[in-house]
């Protein structure tokens, strides 16, 4: 597939957004508005976006890991992703607080395993409102977007296999915001 081929993005849903933002401020705390889904109810911990997003940069992960369901924040250094993404922030000069940070399932799937779960569509789609009110609050220039999931939910392309090598680093288009898959 050619960036040429790349389909126009599923767009982000219009009108108003029932779900606030700030989320909670505790791990332990169910975000207001959460329907839930099998994920929220065999899951664990909540998730609320992190950063003040000042460089108009939104990065958005999968989902959280077990460690980071703990503080309720995404991408934690104490992770496998979270470290190799304090790396990556660390040698470009930038601060978390400088940035927004999200997930697009916002609590910590079973097992940390939510490609291929039986739960995921029901989670993405539940969890969706809550992505777009970051987007809404934080309006970034750009959007970084760690992994395939993301990537795929973002750009409309969930269902299709993505390359990682060859896509990586790309602008691609994406509901209202160009997306860069580094990861």
């Amino acid at each position: 597939m050619s960036f040429s081929d790349v389909p126009k993005p599923i767009p982000m849903s219009g009108g108003k957004n029932p779900l606030p933002l700030p989320l909670p401020q505790s791990a332990k705390a169910k975000p207001r508005g959460c329907q839930g889904c099998s994920l929220e109810r065999s899951g664990k911990g909540f998730m609320r976006a992190e950063g003040k997003g000042l460089l108009g940069v939104a990065v958005v992960a999968e989902a959280l890991g077990a460690n980071e369901a703990k503080d309720g924040l995404p991408l934690r250094p104490y992770a496998q992703s979270g470290a190799m993404f304090e790396r990556v922030i660390k040698r470009a000069g930038v601060s978390r607080d400088q940035l927004a940070i999200a997930n697009i399932v916002w609590c910590q799937p079973p097992g940390n395993e939510l490609v291929g779960a039986e739960y995921e569509a029901e989670a993405i789609s539940r969890c969706r409102p809550y992505l777009e009110n970051f987007f809404k609050t934080f309006q970034p220039k750009v959007v970084l977007a760690l992994g395939n999931t993301p990537t795929s939910q973002l750009t409309g392309l969930a269902g299709e296999k993505l390359g990682v090598t060859s896509i990586r680093g790309y602008a691609i288009p994406s509901h209202k915001y160009p997306l860069i898959m580094l990861w």
